[in-house]
């Protein structure tokens, strides 16, 4: 009878640290996600010239068109000017 009593209050006792845990990670995890999200979005662009995708703050921009690096603006640049 000792050993079924055992058995009841050591499942009782698991049962309650398995709720218990639940209990607080859903507070934390409640808590994390009703605040703002600290990283600020960033705008992507296109690279007009290979068609990377990059952030806007970047790239660079020549007659409203985006590019990863001087090299392909000026290439693009030159590609225009002979057709």
């Amino acid at each position: 009878m000792n050993l079924l009593r055992f058995l009841f209050f050591l499942a009782v006792g698991w049962l309650g640290w398995i709720l218990l845990r639940r209990w607080l990670c859903g507070q934390r995890f409640s808590s994390i996600d009703s605040q703002p999200s600290q990283t600020p979005t960033m705008r992507m662009v296109r690279c007009t010239y290979c068609g990377i995708h990059l952030p806007q703050r970047d790239a660079l921009k020549k007659n409203h068109h985006w590019y990863c690096d001087r090299a392909h603006l000026e290439a693009d640049l030159s590609n225009q000017h002979i057709d």
